[in-house]
C-alpha cells in the first residue's frame, strides 16, 4: 500500500512507514520543488545519505 498527497515533511514520510500505515510514500510534487527532498528524509530518518559515485567525484566528496 502506498501513500501519497500533502506528504511534504521528511518525518511526515518517516512517521507514515514506522507506523506502518504504508509500504511506500509517493512525494512528487516535494520532489520537483526539491531535487535532494529523498536525501532529506533520509538526513531526518538518520540513516546514510551517499552521493552516488559519479556525483560525489564531481563535488569532491566521499560517496
Amino acid at each position: 500500500m502506498g501513500a501519497v498527497g500533502l506528504i511534504e515533511e521528511p518525518e511526515h514520510v518517516i512517521r507514515i512507514l514506522a507506523d506502518g500505515d504504508a509500504d511506500v510514500v509517493f512525494a512528487v510534487r516535494a520532489t520537483l520543488r526539491d531535487p535532494n527532498w529523498a536525501r532529506k528524509v533520509l538526513k531526518a530518518s538518520g540513516s546514510p545519505a551517499r552521493w552516488p559515485d559519479q556525483y560525489a567525484w564531481a563535488i569532491g566528496a566521499e560517496g
